[in-house]
C-alpha cells in the first residue's frame, strides 16, 4: 500500500508550457560506486565474486565500495557466478550508483484555466502522484513522485512542488541511523571487524603515496602513505623504512601507536585476529573475554567464570562459579554428554560443591559411583540406599564421645550400644544380662 500511493496521470511540467521556476539538487554523499558481495556460513566457508567488486553502471570521479552480505539469499553454498548474478540484480534493484535527486519546480496549474477545462483531469496532480519535469536547456528531464507541495490556501493554488527523494534534515538522519542499527544483523566480533576493515579500505579516497628523501642524500629512504601529500599537514600517516614501519593518527612524527622494528618487535594498542599461530607466546598480563584452545578432538573453552573441557563434542569437565555467591562447582563427566551437560543414556557425572558432592549420577537420577578413602568424618548422618560393604579386616565407626559404636576385627563384629530402637519405635535402654537357663548373656531392655 505504501509503495503504491498516488497516480500517474501523465502530467508534464515543462519549460515554455507551465514551468515558471526550477531548482535541482543532487546528493552524492551516500552514493556507492560498487559493492563487495560475499556469502559465508557458520563453518567459516566464504564465497566471493571474480572479480570481487561488482561496479555500478556509469563513470565516477571517486570510488566508494560497500560490502553486502548475501548469506541469507542462498539455502546452499552458491558458486561465484551465482553470487555475481545476485549481486548485479541487487545493484539494479537498489539503484546503486544513482545519486539522490530532488527537483523543486514552480508552475502554473493549467487545470484552473478555462482553456484547459476539458483537460483538467489530465493536468491535475497531488501529493505522491508521478509527474514529468522537462527543461531541455538545463538537461533536466525527470519523472518521479511528488514528495512535497507548497499551497497558497487563499488563492487555492500550488506555489511549488518538489519531486524526487525526500530531503533529510538532522532529525531524519538520527532516526535513520537508529533504525539501521536496530535492523543490522548480529555478527561475531571478528566478522564485524573484517567488514569494517573491508569497507574502510575499499571506501578510501584521496590521500597520497610518496617516496621521501629524509636525509637529503639524493636517495629515497622512506615510503610515506598519508591523508595529505604534505607531511606537515598530514594526520593519519604510515611510514616505512629499513628499520621498520609505523602508523600514527598524530601526524608525520608520531608517536606511532602501531608498528614494528627488527630490534623491538611489534607494538600495537589493539589487535583483532582470527587465527594467531606462534611457537611461543610470552604474555605478562592477559585480560581475555573468551579463550578457546583446540587440538584434534579436544577443546578447552574458558569464558569469564566458566571452564569447559571437551572430547569429541562430549563435555568432560566443567568448573564454574554459581550464582548469588553460592560458591563454585567442579563437575566431571563420562559417556555421551552435550556441551551444556545433558546426559545421554550411557552418560554419568560426579560433582563437588561447597555443600555437597555426588558420584556417578545417571540421567535417571540414580547413582553408580564408588567412593574410596581412608577415613570418613560425619558431623551429621550417613544414609545408604544400597548395601554397606567394607573389605578391610579392621574398622570401626566412632561416636561423638570418641568410643567405637560398631567395630570389626578380622571376622568378628562388635557393637557398642546404650539404647536400641526397633521398627521406628522409641529408643529403649539396654544391657547384657546373664541367663543361667541358657548359660549365656542376653540383651535386655531396662525399665
Amino acid at each position: 500500500m505504501y509503495g503504491h500511493r498516488g497516480y500517474d496521470n501523465g502530467v508534464v511540467i515543462s519549460y515554455g508550457k507551465n514551468l515558471t521556476d526550477i531548482e535541482q539538487d543532487r546528493n552524492i554523499s551516500n552514493v556507492a560506486t560498487g559493492i563487495y558481495p560475499y556469502w559465508t556460513n557458520a563453518e567459516g566457508a566464504l564465497v566471493t565474486c571474480d572479480p570481487k567488486i561488482v561496479n555500478a553502471p556509469g563513470t565516477y570521479d571517486f570510488t566508494r565500495v560497500v560490502p553486502v552480505d548475501f548469506s541469507n539469499d542462498f539455502e546452499t553454498q552458491p558458486t561465484p557466478a551465482q553470487l555475481r548474478a545476485r549481486a548485479e540484480k541487487y545493484v539494479e534493484d537498489n539503484k546503486i550508483g544513482i545519486p539522490k535527486t530532488s527537483i523543486t519546480a514552480s508552475f502554473v496549474q493549467l487545470e484552473q484555466f478555462p482553456e484547459y477545462e476539458d483537460l483538467a483531469l489530465l493536468e491535475k496532480c497531488d501529493l505522491c502522484d508521478t509527474v514529468t519535469i522537462r527543461y531541455p536547456q538545463l538537461g533536466v528531464e525527470a519523472k518521479a513522485e511528488i514528495v512535497k507541495i507548497e499551497t497558497d490556501v487563499l488563492l487555492e493554488r500550488y506555489n511549488s512542488v518538489e519531486i524526487g527523494d525526500v530531503r533529510t534534515n538532522i532529525a531524519d538522519t538520527i532516526v535513520g541511523q537508529q533504525q539501521e542499527i536496530k535492523q543490522k544483523p548480529s555478527e561475531t566480533y571478528l566478522r564485524e571487524a573484517v567488514l569494517a576493515l573491508t569497507e574502510t579500505i575499499l571506501g578510501a579516497s584521496g590521500g597520497a603515496v610518496r617516496l621521501l628523501d629524509t636525509n637529503n642524500d639524493g636517495m629515497p629512504d622512506t615510503l610515506y602513505i598519508a591523508d595529505d601529500p604534505d607531511p606537515t599537514k598530514a594526520r593519519n600517516v604510515w611510514r616505512f623504512n629499513h628499520e621498520g614501519w609505523g602508523a600514527s593518527d598524530n601526524g608525520y612524527n608520531g608517536p606511532f601507536s602501531y608498528g614494528a622494528t627488527l630490534k623491538n618487535g611489534m607494538v600495537a594498542d589493539f589487535i583483532t585476529a582470527g587465527t594467531l599461530n606462534a611457537d611461543l607466546v610470552n604474555i605478562v598480563n592477559l585480560i581475555a573475554d573468551h579463550v578457546v584452545s583446540r587440538n584434534a578432538g579436544f577443546e578447552m573453552d574458558l569464558w569469564a567464570a566458566v571452564l569447559r573441557l571437551m572430547e569429541n563434542d562430549n563435555l568432560r569437565v566443567r568448573i564454574y562459579s554459581t550464582a548469588q555467591s553460592a560458591g563454585g562447582i567442579v563437575q566431571v563427566f563420562s559417556g555421551t554428554v552435550t556441551n551444556e551437560g545433558g546426559l545421554g543414556k550411557d552418560g554419568s557425572y560426579s560433582y563437588l560443591g561447597p555443600i555437597g558432592a555426588g558420584v556417578g549420577e545417571k540421567s535417571d537420577g540414580s547413582y553408580t559411583g564408588i567412593v574410596k578413602c581412608g577415613y570418613i568424618t560425619a558431623n551429621g548422618s550417613i544414609n545408604a540406599n544400597g548395601n554397606y560393604t567394607n573389605a578391610a579386616e579392621n574398622w570401626s565407626m566412632i561416636g561423638k564421645n570418641g568410643n567405637a559404636i560398631i567395630s570389626m576385627e578380622g571376622s568378628e563384629r562388635t557393637g557398642h550400644f546404650d539404647k536400641l530402637s526397633v521398627s521406628g519405635g522409641a529408643a529403649q535402654n539396654i544391657e547384657w544380662v546373664w541367663d543361667p537357663r541358657i548359660s549365656r548373656y542376653v540383651l535386655c531392655t531396662v525399665n
